[in-house]
This record gives C-alpha cells, sequence and structure tokens, in this order.
C-alpha cells in the first residue's frame, strides 16, 4: 500500500474545538479491537487492512507535517475527522505543536482555503 495524494497545511492562530473530533489513538484502538474480536477469517483480513491502511495513512501524515515545520512534540495529539467528498467520506489528521501552537491539518484531499 502507499498513500497517494496527501496534503498538509500549516495554521497559526487557529481555535477548534477538540471534543469534536476522535483522538487517533481512540480510533486505532477500535479497529484492532474489531479486528481481534472477528471470527470469521475473511472478514478479518478485511479489518486487518483497514488497520493497516489507517497506520500507513498516520505515518504518511506526521511526515507530511514535519515537511512543513512539525516537530511532532504535541501540545495536543492527533486527532481525525471527516470530510464530505462525493459519495462518500474521506479522513483528515489534525493536530497541535507545543513550539508555537502552530496547528497541522493533513488529508488525502486538497484543501486550498486552508493555504496562507
Amino acid at each position: 500500500m502507499k498513500v497517494k495524494d496527501i496534503y498538509a497545511y500549516q495554521l497559526d492562530g487557529v481555535e477548534i474545538e477538540w471534543k469534536n473530533l476522535t483522538r487517533c489513538d481512540d480510533y486505532r484502538g477500535k479497529l484492532a479491537n474489531i479486528y481481534a474480536l472477528e471470527q470469521d477469517g475473511g472478514q478479518r483480513k478485511i479489518r486487518l487492512a483497514k488497520l493497516l491502511k489507517f497506520e500507513e495513512f498516520y505515518g504518511a501524515s506526521i511526515e507530511a507535517g514535519r515537511n512543513i515545520g512539525s516537530r511532532g512534540n504535541f501540545l495536543v495529539e492527533p486527532h481525525l475527522g471527516f470530510l464530505p467528498t462525493g459519495l462518500c467520506m474521506s479522513v483528515y489528521l489534525i493536530w497541535q505543536d507545543d513550539d508555537h501552537g502552530s496547528m497541522y491539518v493533513v488529508s488525502s484531499v486538497e484543501m486550498p482555503h486552508l493555504e496562507n
């Protein structure tokens, strides 16, 4: 698997309601639990693929954030949200560094309204 297009944005002076988003650790735990509880072999492979796809996206997102200035020292740990894109939803990651409070948003969907 390879994450295709990924777009990263640095935002300063923005406040958001973190409680409206899902912590990545919580989402990862949910995917892992669903995988662990699955009894059917075919469905188990599908669940594992979803978990691995999320991990790949997470790693690529953190790397993309570092490429534009994130130091990876989180003031607010990575959270995820979903964007409507046609008939489906696309995930994005967002976190806040503890440097000067810069926020980073990374998605597979381009969001030109977030560009400086």
